[in-house]
Formats: structure tokens, sequence, C-alpha cells
């Protein structure tokens, strides 16, 4: 009966053992931790409290009516309450982690951005202006291309300079070729179109000498009239 009830004793020491080591790991457990290894170890301390139960019933049986008796109704209660703290615990950390990892993957879509997409109309493709180094054609390439490619984030700067490479034809490609097409030169590359033909004084000479190239209204006519001046506004 007294080596029994010893093995009991022993066995019951080794199943608190383990969760001793369980409640270590727990307490060092943090935000980088694995959640998978956490339900892992859960899983197997488990079944201890069976366990921890069948022997806790054989020892009290052994001891019951000696002055031991109470210690180990101590055991018990110390075990049991520590048990499911720690299990509680467990659980409460990997439902949190589920929890937040499930709101993660949702993205949500608003009413109104589905409403925007269903009713947006298919605008055509916006195509790029070319520039041949003509003077007068110079700010409205820059404002189109400032606009569309270089003012755009979603674009590395080595597919701006694709762009503007396939975009300038004659002396203003001249003025760029001897640039490779890299994410550092393209800075570069703009930054020379713009001072050949960011001239002010230029600017305003073709401007004024384009104005006065204008063919004069052969025969009067409000139709003729209306022509004049609209190449004169677009000058």
């Amino acid at each position: 009966m007294e080596a029994t009830l010893k093995q009991a004793i022993a066995s019951r020491g080794q199943l608190k053992a383990s969760f001793t080591r369980f409640k270590a790991y727990l307490d060092a457990f943090n935000h980088s931790s694995s959640i998978t290894e956490l339900q892992k170890r859960l899983e197997k301390i488990t079944p201890i409290y069976e366990k921890f139960d069948a022997l806790q019933c054989q020892i009290e049986s052994s001891v019951e009516g000696t002055p031991s008796a109470e210690e180990h109704a101590d055991v018990r209660d110390f075990f049991e309450n520590t048990f499911f703290e720690l299990t509680a615990s467990a659980e409460d950390i990997i439902s949190r982690s589920q929890s937040q990892h499930a709101q993660s993957t949702q993205i949500p879509t608003p009413v109104s951005s589905i409403a925007s997409t269903e009713n947006r109309v298919k605008l055509p493709t916006i195509e790029l202006p070319t520039f041949d180094g003509t003077y007068n054609n110079w700010v409205k390439f820059r404002d189109t291309f400032e606009s569309l490619i270089h003012n755009n984030p979603n674009l590395s700067n080595i597919e701006k300079f694709h762009y503007l490479n396939s975009s300038v034809k004659g002396n203003a490609a001249r003025t760029i070729q001897a640039l490779g097409i890299s994410e550092l030169n393209y800075t570069l590359a703009w930054n020379q179109i713009k001072d050949r033909y960011e001239d002010l004084k230029t600017l305003k000479y073709h401007h004024v000498r384009s104005i006065y190239e204008r063919p004069s209204i052969s025969k009067e006519s409000l139709t003729g009239l209306r022509h004049f001046i609209d190449n004169i506004n677009n000058v």
C-alpha cells in the first residue's frame, strides 16, 4: 500500500512539473511568439487534468483520516485553480489572435465606392502628346506630361523616363539622347528639357511671331472673323 501511494505521488509530481513548464512558457509569451505553438502546447497540456484527477483521487483515498490528508487536499485546490486560470488565459490569447487575423484579412468595400464603380463612365484612353522642340507647343506638352506622368506617384522614375523618351521627337529628343534610361537619369533628363524650352523670352518671341504669321482674313465675314480669333487664341 505504501509503495503504491509513493508511486502515485511521484506520478502526480511529474504531471505538476509538466504544468509548471507550461506556466513558464505562457508567462513569457508575447506578440512575437507563435500562436500555432501555443495551440499545440495547450492541446498537449489539457489531458493532464484528467490524469491528475485520477491520481489525486487515489492518493486522497489512501491518506483519508491521516494527518497528511489536508496537505494533499491543498495540492488539489492549488492545481485546479492554476490549471483553469492558465488554460483560460491561453484560450483568450488564441481567440484574440484569430480575431485580429480575421479583421486584417477583411477589406470592407464602402457602399459609396461600389455605387461609384457601377456608375462610372468608361472614358477613352488619354494619349500622351508628342513634343518635337517647337516652342509654341512646349507649354501644352509640359502641362499635360506633368499632370499625367511627372507628378504621378504610382510611377517609378524609370517608367517616367520611358514615357518621356517616347514622347519627345526631333530637337527635343536630341536634348536627352545621351542619357541612358535609369532611375537616376529621369530627373536629369526632365530638367534638361525644361531648361532648354522653359525660356520665357524665347517663348514670348515665338508666340508674338506666330501671331504675325497668322494668315489675314481674305474675305470679310463673321465666320472668317471667328476663325481668325480662334487661331490667335490658340497660339
